[in-house]
């Protein structure tokens, strides 16, 4: 059993519904549950991370009444968060029931969209609210690079912790074509382990992006149309890196 795992365990035992809540999505994600492999990596961070992050869409004069409303009203799949509580409770946390639905951006987590100097909650309000509601101490959270957000003007929700140093790197000298030109320009999900670069959550440690096939870690600068053909006779398997570009591969480190 490794580091995580304990920590896993000793949390479920701590938050009692954890398990409960939790168990559909892990069975969906990979690097969270027991599956080896699944369609999505997914990442957890402090629950109050996200609250803050919903909070910060408007001035804290307005916050109380924006939260009140927000509590009140529906969400794209036409039920408000008590329902979702309710179904969290009866179903888990299952995105692939109609109650609780796919984000728009084929998510089954909530997401927020990330800039180089800021943060901005993007889909999943209602969800973040039922499992705050439920008492959820971590909720599951991908960012995607947004260009859009960098145009805003700063208004109170900048990022929570400084960006990791290979963050920055990847941001500030990433050539053209490479994976961090991708990340950059296209809709990619981000662990917010990596974009901080640290460990979020005691015990879970924190994602980096690796090569499918071997596991070994990415090189995010180098250009697309490097790596090596893991078999020369297998023209379908492509370079490493056009097929981490094709579906990002995470895998969690602890350090």
């Amino acid at each position: 059993m490794n580091a995580f795992d304990s920590a896993w365990d000793l949390l479920k035992i701590d938050e009692g519904m954890w398990e409960e809540i939790y168990a559909p999505l892990l069975a969906q994600t990979t690097g969270m549950g027991k599956l080896d492999s699944a369609r999505f990596a997914s990442d957890f961070v402090p629950t109050r991370i996200a609250m803050d992050n919903i909070r910060s869409r408007v001035g804290e004069d307005e916050r109380d009444e924006f939260m009140d409303k927000l509590h009140q009203n529906t969400g794209d799949h036409g039920f408000d968060v008590d329902s979702l509580v309710q179904s969290i409770l009866e179903e888990g946390f299952n995105p692939l029931l109609p109650k609780q639905g796919w984000n728009a951006t084929g998510r089954p987590d909530p997401t927020f969209e990330f800039g180089r100097n800021r943060m901005q909650q993007f889909e999943g309000n209602h969800r973040l609210l039922a499992l705050a509601k439920l008492g959820a101490p971590y909720v599951p959270y991908m960012g995607m690079m947004s260009h859009f957000v960098d145009r805003y003007p700063q208004r109170g929700n900048p990022h929570p912790y400084a960006l990791g140093d290979e963050f920055i790197q990847m941001l500030e000298e990433h050539k053209p074509y490479s994976l961090g030109d991708y990340i950059d320009r296209k809709h990619i999900m981000v662990p917010p382990s990596y974009l901080y670069g640290r460990e979020l959550v005691p015990g879970m440690g924190r994602l980096l992006p690796v090569n499918a096939r071997t596991g070994e870690p990415m090189d995010m600068l180098s250009h697309l149309d490097e790596g090596v053909r893991i078999d020369e006779n297998d023209w379908s398997a492509g370079t490493e890196n056009r097929e981490w570009k094709r579906k990002p591969s995470w895998r969690r480190v602890f350090e």
